[in-house]
């Protein structure tokens, strides 16, 4: 693993992007358990778009 990102959401729970031998990895844990799913260069694209366009909106919302 050559690079690793991790945003701790709080009570356990995390997420992560990963760098691996076979490619990026986007993962969710949560109290214990966690799903992760490889993803590829346009999807991260696509999320970081969506993720620009949201934030552009300048809306705060609180966390649940």
């Amino acid at each position: 693993m050559e690079w690793n990102a991790a945003i701790e959401l709080g009570n356990y729970e995390r997420l992560t992007l990963s760098d691996h031998e076979t490619g990026l990895w986007l993962a969710l844990w949560k109290t214990g358990a966690h799903c992760s799913s490889p993803i590829t260069r346009e999807q991260a694209i696509a999320i970081r778009e969506n993720l620009d366009e949201w934030l552009s909106k300048g809306v705060e919302h609180a966390a649940i």
